[in-house]
């Protein structure tokens, strides 16, 4: 048999299987503390914070 001939449907000897795949439902649990700190020292802010989206976060703060 050929392989165009194993990709036919029609072929003889063609198997569909047939299954069904799960896996446990995960969620995203944060652990950490939900706050910020900022120190403003001669002009300049420092941040610190728990984040997943570090430049949204700085930009946001930027235009303050």
């Amino acid at each position: 048999m050929t392989i165009f001939e194993q990709s036919n449907p029609a072929a003889v000897g063609q198997k569909t299987l047939e299954a069904t795949f799960t896996r446990p439902y995960q969620a995203h649990g944060s652990i950490g503390p939900s706050c910020a700190v900022a120190q403003l020292i001669d002009g300049e802010m420092t941040v610190w914070t728990h984040t997943q989206g570090v430049y949204p976060d700085r930009a946001g703060i930027a235009r303050c």
